[in-house]
């Protein structure tokens, strides 16, 4: 579970900004969603899906779990 991000938008949490990171896609349960406008809102049961290079990633990680 991402603590951090649950409940925020994309727009809020601002992971590229943040981390170099870009969202591309949250899992949730058996469904893969990729149209994620800036107001989607990360639910406790998210996995997000990010694009990155190994270090953006590996800050991601350290700045909101995974």
């Amino acid at each position: 579970m991402l603590f951090p991000l649950v409940g925020k938008s994309l727009r809020e949490a601002d992971v590229r900004s943040n981390v170099g990171c870009i969202v591309v896609a949250i899992q949730r349960d058996d469904r893969v969603i990729t149209d994620l406008g800036a107001d989607y809102v990360v639910e406790p049961e998210d996995k997000v899906i990010v694009a990155g290079t190994d270090r953006d990633i590996n800050d991601f990680i350290s700045e909101y779990g995974g």
